[in-house]
């Protein structure tokens, strides 16, 4: 069991890294302006450079969160910690994301940006991407064998 946590810890902080990079990344690379989510999570709770640390911290509980939801999936049979399914779940997590995101710069007394805009939307869907991609890789190690008879129903199913 414990080995599994540490899997969880692993994913998630290693998922969180790389999805952070992407939405720091794709903008740049495309000359237009970013998402700062850790500014946007922070500023609900503070502002100034306090609003930077604390949208940092809620930022990695949302990862490590997430990697935990993966793997309680994972665990009770909903696909397997691969790069396809890590995609999949990434993919439906970005959509979930943009959404929410929507509405947290809706909702945000002080939003850092004015809006999502499409280069936006495609950053925080191909860092979600990266993230479930990441997360399944780094965490197949520690997941649970399959059972043999699940493994046959897996098998058959193909």
């Amino acid at each position: 069991m414990l080995p599994r946590v540490y899997g969880i810890i692993l994913a998630g902080l290693a998922g969180s890294l790389a999805l952070l990079l992407i939405l720091e990344m794709v903008p740049v690379l495309l000359f237009a302006p970013g998402v700062d989510i850790l500014m946007l999570l922070g500023t609900f709770i503070a502002g100034g450079n306090a609003a930077l640390g604390i949208g940092a911290i809620l930022f990695l509980g949302a990862g490590l969160s997430s990697a935990a939801v993966y793997a309680g999936l994972w665990q009770v049979g909903i696909g397997r910690p691969s790069p396809g399914i890590g995609l999949l779940f990434g993919l439906g997590h970005g959509l979930a994301s943009i959404v929410v995101l929507q509405i947290l710069y809706a909702l945000n007394p002080d939003p850092p940006t004015l809006y999502m805009t499409a280069i936006k939307c495609l950053s925080v869907l191909l860092g979600h991407l990266a993230y479930g991609l990441v997360v399944a890789s780094v965490y197949r190690p520690f997941a649970p064998s399959p059972s043999r008879s699940h493994q046959r129903a897996m098998d058959s199913a193909s």
